[in-house]
This record gives C-alpha cells, structure tokens and sequence, in this order.
C-alpha cells in the first residue's frame, strides 16, 4: 500500500505556492513597468520621496536644490501631447522596451507621439534632466520632437525597438544602448558619441550634419556597424565580437590606426602599414591620409568581424 509522507506533500505544496507567487509579483512588476527599478536605481538615486506610481496625475516636488514635474498617464490609442518647458534642461533620457523610436528637430515645439499606445508611459523634468519612460507595451512608435534651440545629451536605451536619430539636431552629446533593435543617425554630436548594441545594426550618415564629435565609442557583439565621417576627429573606437565595420572618410582627413583581430581580415587599408601575424592573431597599423602627423585615431577590436576602409587608393584583404 502507497505510503504518503504529509509533511513532504505539505512542504512540496507549500514550494508551489511559493513558486506561484514569485511569478505572479514578477508579472506584476512587469506589467507596472520593467524598469521602473531602473529609473529609481540609476536616475533617482538619494530621492526616495519620489512617488513612482503610474496612475494618470502630474505633481511638483520641490526641495532645497531642485524642482521634479511628473506627468504619468494611462491614455490608449494614437497620444500626442506636449511636454514641460525645456527652460535649465540639459540632458534628455528616453527608457523604453520595443517601442521604435524616431527624434527630430524643430523650429520651437517639443512633444511627443505615441501610435498604437496600450499602457501607460510617463514624463519627468528633474532639475537639468527630463526622463522619458515608456513601459511594455507602451507603444508600437514615439516620435520626439525637439526644438533647435536644445543644444545637450540625448540618452536612449531600449530592448527591441529600432532607433532613428534625425538630420541637424543640435545634441552635444549621444548615448544610445540596444539589444536587438537596428540604429540609425543621420546627425552628430558635437562632443562624443557612444553606442552599445548587441545585435541591432548601426549606421551613421553625416548627412547634413555641420559638426562631428571628437571622441566616437562603439561596442557590438554582432552588429554590423557602418560608419561615414567628414571631418577630422580625436578617436573611434570599436569592439565587436563578430560584428563588421565599415568606415567611410575622405581623402583629406589623415589618421593612425591600430587594429586587432583574432579571424577577421582588414580591408581597404592604404600600403605601407605593419602587420603581425601570430598564433590565432592578428595585428595591423599604419597611417592613412596625406599629413604626416595626423591627430585623429581609429581603434578596432574584434574577435571574427572584419574592418572595412572606404577612402582613396586602397589594397586588397590584408
């Protein structure tokens, strides 16, 4: 006859009840926003009186050093609204999950546009910095407007959705992190530019652009990366796992470049650089360009991806 052992069977029911809840506080905490941890964690860090709730209000928290105005709302469907006053702002942070995003300029109005809305998203301006958050969900597009008179960062971080940064934007500085979705700027800072993406494919046109960053940074793990400069620069530097590049510069600007691979080939490169090959290695550098002390850099680092130079007389796969 079958023994039954209650206290395993209690113990055993108790674990599933567990296992229940757990899941069922995870969903929760999904369903409210997956990184709403994150905006308290690494945007709200020693403001504790912050209510992070997502119920449809806007409020103003004033103390000693700064104002914060929230505007939370819950509204479905196509949303177009406009945001609080850029006055003191100088950084913008965009928070999302698929949601594909496009930021343009404009003469005066700052806005934004959601299509296919179905929960809730919010907006804060925190002292220089105003916060974006769009959760699961939250919407099939954005479109960010910004006036030309903005002259700061633009950070964006997102999961799946794609990225279209628009032409003559007047942003200093550019942050932007993605797992899967694929990147696209047609503008430049003017200061830095730092990109980190997993799978999501990047492509950077100097477009109509009148300024250039001084300090490029990109990492990929097999992203393909394609990269076009008009003007001189300070650095780019690349790692890739197996993602390629392919760097497009004209004839007058002049740089050093250091490259370093373990199975990926080096094209495009002018002659006269030095190349070492060792046991599952490979090393190149030289100089391209005319002048003969060129201050602009270009570092690339990969496992399997190949580098690609677009720019007068080349050679063939080194």
């Amino acid at each position: 006859m079958l023994k039954i052992n209650f206290k395993f069977v209690a113990a055993l029911f108790a674990l599933i009840i567990l296992f229940f809840g757990l899941g069922a506080y995870f969903d929760s905490r999904c369903e409210h926003g997956c990184l709403e941890v994150a905006i308290k964690d690494s945007l709200a860090k020693g403001e504790n009186n912050i209510d992070f709730s997502f119920d449809d209000f806007s409020f103003t928290h004033k103390s000693s050093t700064h104002t914060t105005t929230t505007t939370t709302s819950t509204k479905v469907g196509d949303v177009t609204t406009d945001l609080p006053p850029m006055d003191g702002v100088t950084r913008i942070e965009i928070l999302s999950v698929s949601t594909d995003w496009q930021v343009i300029n404009s003469a005066d109005s700052y806005k934004l546009t959601l299509t296919g809305a179905q929960k809730g998203w919010k907006v804060q301006k925190e002292g220089k910095k105003m916060v974006i958050q769009l959760m699961a969900g939250g919407a099939d597009t954005a479109e960010l407007t910004i006036p030309d008179s903005y002259k700061g960062e633009l950070y964006l971080k997102t999961i799946s959705g794609e990225v279209r940064i628009g032409e003559v934007m007047n942003l200093t500085k550019i942050q932007l992190e993605s797992a899967s979705g694929d990147i696209a700027l047609e503008t430049w800072p003017s200061e830095s530019l730092e990109v980190n993406t997993v799978s999501g494919d990047l492509r950077v046109l100097a477009g109509l652009s009148v300024q250039q960053p001084q300090d490029i940074t990109l990492h990929s793990v097999s992203a393909d990366i394609d990269l076009e400069v008009k003007y001189p620069f300070k650095v780019i530097h690349t790692q890739t796992v197996s993602g390629s590049m392919n760097l497009q510069v004209p004839e007058s600007v002049s740089f050093t470049y250091d490259m370093h691979s373990i199975s990926g080939d080096f094209n495009g490169l002018p002659e006269g650089g030095t190349l070492k090959e060792g046991l599952g290695n490979k090393e190149m550098s030289g100089k391209a360009g005319s002048d003969p002390q060129p201050r602009s850099n270009v570092h690339f680092e990969s496992v399997s991806g190949d580098f690609s130079l677009n720019q007068g007389p080349k050679v063939g796969k080194r």
